[in-house]
């Protein structure tokens, strides 16, 4: 077979890959092209070095290490100095950690550094499994690397950090941290590095090296998330070494949430270590300001009269409290400050972002004008650009039918509607004269039957309630939990009718709303007419929320206590999933 040939089959399998062919079909082709590479080598040695560096790639793809491990030897013999034979001595380490190739092969490596094409996983892969034949080795060889390829591989420079940090030179640790730190802050790798360090010594050296970053508040996001992790694990060594450092940072102003989360974490360690740390929490800080950090156990603080009296994990406290999560600081991006809850509550923005997740949503005419600027028509929503409930927004059906449903009644002229829009914004009603008009969402042609009006409670991705009402000459309420069954949440109690249920894939679309937005908790409101379904507004904070019984109330704090902490390490480490916000934010920045 030419070579071209095998070219070409090696391209059509790889297509299969591509195209998500079942792995077993993808793996029987490749073990087939193996078969005629076996073939050929037994006849002749694979003289293309194309050819023989797709027979290495395929070998060490089917885990065929030992086959692997035979050609590569013969290959070095051969050609001791060939970069291209190197580098796929490299991968094949960097699966296998076989540390008897590695000390074989390591110095003719490291002379070759800078020649070497590696993948990031395949350099990061290699730098492990040098590290345990000689760190000094594996110093050289990455800086080596770095230094010749001009790499912007920010996680190979961190290893770096860390091999000096493992060594012992933390100056020069520093001094790679603060050449990384101005372009990207922290990366995400230090997650799994401090979450696993196994010497506690380095541990603390390290975090002492890492604090050296500019971004204070990031830093102390971070040593919160370690608690938790740290707590989860049991890790006592780990525990005690992480408090011992916190103690000793003066100047990194260290809240109520971090002295929560570290509390929890040396408690069941060292009993009265855990007891001097609760008392200096309750001289400093009440149980209102403590009552959101995760995993607290209030009763190793306060007393149970202390604990009732502040309603410990409340919904309503919390969103009462929202100065304390609406905003992300400029650790979070770009931005110096960012307000989420007001980006988030302006209808326009929130239309923005149905349209890059391709959700419907009702269409806008006419946004952000004072009322006399306005062309009304039929069939559409009057409302103000700020506001809250029902305030201010009239369903225009035609000139003569126009409903008022603040005010509860039915105005039969555009001269009613004037006067009543004047009388609102005197009354501060409507505080600003800004306007827009949105389409008329209803289930038949001349919009008299009036659309279903589904709301979401959601938390970071999990719907714990959902709310149906029904507008016609009053207001009925219908609540759901999530698995779709009637419930009394002690809101709208008498208004309470039999709704019609909601369907399942409404409760998913709007839980997968909830996972894109950086907020712990958001309202995803929904229009459903004719069988479609449309996004109306997310509300960040809900009002009438302290009218829930006490037993929703603290379900509801708790989901929020936790939806906080995986927001948090998501917005730490994961800060991708927020893009399409990030975006939005950026346009309106801009």
């Amino acid at each position: 077979m030419t070579f071209d040939k095998l070219l070409e089959e090696r391209s059509e399998i790889e297509a299969l890959k591509l195209a998500n062919i079942p792995s077993l079909k993808y793996l029987a082709a490749l073990r087939g092209f193996v078969t005629k590479l076996d073939d050929m080598q037994k006849e002749e040695p694979l003289a293309h070095q194309e050819l023989f560096s797709l027979y290495t790639d395929a070998l060490l793809e089917l885990k065929e290490y030992a086959k692997c491990q035979v050609l590569l030897e013969g290959a070095i013999t051969q050609n001791p100095e060939d970069p291209t034979i190197l580098a796929l001595v490299v991968k094949y380490l960097s699966q296998t950690e076989d540390t008897t190739v590695a000390r074989q092969t390591c110095v003719a490596i490291g002379q070759h550094a800078g020649e070497l094409k590696l993948q990031p996983n395949e350099l990061i892969g290699y730098i492990n499994i040098l590290k345990k034949i000689d760190i000094g080795k594996s110093i050289n060889f990455l800086e080596t690397y770095l230094e010749a390829t001009k790499s912007t591989n920010i996680k190979a420079k961190f290893l770096l950090a860390v091999l000096f940090a493992e060594k012992g030179d933390f100056q020069k640790c520093r001094s790679v941290l603060k050449q990384v730190a101005p372009r990207i802050g922290i990366p995400r790798d230090i997650s799994t590095l401090l979450f696993t360090l196994k010497d506690h010594l380095v541990f603390d050296d390290l975090l002492r090296a890492i604090l050296l970053f500019e971004n204070k508040s990031f830093f102390r996001e971070l040593l919160i998330l370690l608690c938790i992790k740290k707590h989860q694990a049991k890790d006592i060594d780990y525990a005690l070494s992480l408090y011992k450092f916190i103690s000793e940072q003066k100047s990194l102003e260290i809240d109520c949430r971090l002295l929560g989360a570290q509390l929890n974490l040396v408690k069941d360690f060292d009993f009265n270590l855990g007891q001097a740390l609760a008392r200096t929490i309750r001289e400093n800080y009440t149980v209102k300001q403590i009552r959101s950090v995760p995993f607290i156990d209030l009763n190793l603080i306060f007393n149970d009269d202390q604990i009732h009296s502040a309603r410990s994990n409340s919904f309503f406290n919390f969103l009462s409290m929202e100065r304390d999560w609406i905003f992300l600081h400029e650790q979070w991006g770009s931005f110096d400050r960012i307000n989420v809850k007001d980006l988030i509550d302006d209808k326009f923005n929130t239309f923005l972002l149905a349209d890059i997740w391709g959700i419907k949503r009702p269409e806008i005419y006419e946004y952000g004008k004072c009322y006399t600027d306005l062309k009304l028509r039929d069939s559409v929503v009057l409302k103000p650009v700020a506001g809250a409930v029902s305030k201010g927004i009239f369903i225009i059906y035609n000139q003569n039918r126009i409903h008022d449903l603040y005010g509860k009644k039915w105005l039969d002229s555009i001269d009613q509607l004037n006067a009543r829009i004047n009388d609102y914004l005197t009354m501060g009603v409507v505080r600003r004269d800004q306007w827009f008009l949105e389409e008329l969402i209803s289930n038949d042609s001349i919009a008299t039957r009036k659309a279903r009006d589904i709301k979401f409670y959601c938390f970071y991705g999990k719907c714990l309630l959902a709310l149906e009402s029904q507008r016609d000459d009053r207001v009925l309420r219908c609540w759901y939990d999530r698995s779709g069954k009637i419930v009394d949440t002690g809101k709208y109690s008498n208004s309470a009718f039999v709704g019609k249920g909601i369907d399942r894939s409404h409760f998913e679309l709007a839980e997968s709303i909830s996972r894109k937005l950086p907020m712990p908790f958001i309202r995803v409101d929904f229009l459903q007419a004719n069988d479609q379904i449309y996004l109306g507004e997310l509300t960040p904070i809900p009002s009438d929320s302290e009218t829930l019984s006490s037993y929703c109330d603290s379900l509801m704090g708790s989901a929020l206590s936790f939806a906080n902490i995986d927001l948090r390490e998501d917005l730490l480490f994961n800060r991708e999933k927020f893009q399409d916000f990030f975006r939005l934010a950026n346009y309106i920045r801009n």
